[in-house]
């Protein structure tokens, strides 16, 4: 009977794997939809480009994944590396000799570059103060997805009026929380403090969901920074009956765009 089981659940495992193994984003880079047969992997340039700089793209991919350990995120040492050298990194970089040609793998709007100019490229892209780790990721597709858009939305800039705007979120998210600590002295609360930045966060998704179309938008929220959210971004009363409410339990919210 046990030697049945066990040969029941291999085979059971067997027929899951593939299930767990199954990318998840689509041609147009939206997650959430399984993607079609996958083709044959181009370098960057597209199917037309006939040489690629195999070092150069080993250099790049190298930065995709191990750039984040010499990223300047410590909020204590502004401008400090968390690593001064990262050995993947630093091993590539002295069997390689540039020139380089970049079209198709970097945009650094030129075509040709020296290894100086396209270290200090890279490090400006995958170490600076925000930087990404793509290890958790399941394929090499969504890797090289995620790298792509990351390089895009570094290169995006915010107007004047839109910075003055998301600040005054930060801003308004940080009084708030301050203002629940003197009022509600006694009252056990999950205050958002440190993680301010998710009202930029849902402005954003709200903004681009309207923009879209879409017009119904349901929010789990976790215990922290969820009253903060309710009466800042979404504009809900904060009564007291309500902060009751909602330090108690765990509620999905359906908000109408």
């Amino acid at each position: 009977m046990a030697s049945a089981s066990v040969a029941a659940a291999r085979r059971a495992g067997s027929r899951a794997a593939p299930l767990l193994r199954r990318g998840y984003q689509t041609e147009k880079g939206v997650y959430g939809y399984r993607p079609r047969k996958a083709e044959s992997r181009e370098p960057h340039g597209g199917p037309g480009r006939t040489s690629v700089d195999h070092g150069l793209a080993r250099l790049v991919t190298v930065y995709c994944e191990h750039g984040h350990k010499a990223a300047q995120i410590n909020p204590l040492f502004p401008g400090q590396a968390l690593l001064d050298t990262v050995p993947e990194i630093q091993a590539l970089v002295q069997t390689l000799q540039g020139p380089f040609t970049t079209t198709g793998l970097l945009n650094m709007g030129k075509e040709e570059a020296s290894l100086e100019e396209v270290l200090t490229y890279l490090n400006h892209i995958y170490c600076g103060p925000i930087s990404i780790e793509t290890v958790q990721l399941q394929s090499q597709e969504e890797k090289d997805w995620f790298a792509r858009r990351f390089v895009e939305l570094k290169k995006e800039t915010f107007s004047t009026e839109e910075r003055k705007h998301l600040s005054k979120l930060l801003l308004e998210s940080q009084e708030f929380d301050h203002f629940l600590a003197t009022k509600f002295t006694t009252v056990k609360r999950y205050g958002g403090e440190g993680a301010e930045s998710i009202m930029g966060f849902f402005h954003e998704l709200l903004k681009m969901s309207a923009c879209s179309g879409i017009t119904d938008v349901i929010i789990g929220m976790p215990h922290r920074g969820r009253l903060n959210l309710l009466t800042g971004l979404l504009q809900l009363p904060p009564e007291v009956r309500v902060l009751s409410i909602f330090l108690a339990s765990t509620v999905q919210w359906a908000v109408a765009g």
